[in-house]
């Protein structure tokens, strides 16, 4: 913490804390960067626990992941179908 003593009319020119203004006055200081907002959305704490690419990477693999589910869940159905056609036209 620091203590800076100016003169009256220098202090005057250049006040900080008046009632609401932003303290934020002397130095201005950014805005912080590259912290941890906390959300009850679990993509949205994924996105940033985890880097772009690794993020990518796991869409990817998870959208792969549903493609093979439903072709295996569609397969017996299909093969079901084209056997008993193949059935039908031998009978």
């Amino acid at each position: 913490m620091t203590i800076d003593i100016y003169p009256k009319d220098m202090a005057d020119k250049n006040p900080v804390g008046k009632a609401r203004d932003t303290p934020n006055h002397s130095p201005m200081l950014p805005a912080p960067e590259g912290r941890l907002e906390l959300s009850l959305n679990p993509f949205k704490m994924l996105s940033q626990l985890v880097g772009p690419a690794f993020l990518f990477k796991l869409k990817l693999y998870l959208c792969l992941a549903i493609c093979c589910a439903l072709l295996l869940a569609i397969l017996p159905n299909v093969l079901g179908s084209v056997i008993s056609g193949w059935i039908l036209s031998i009978f």
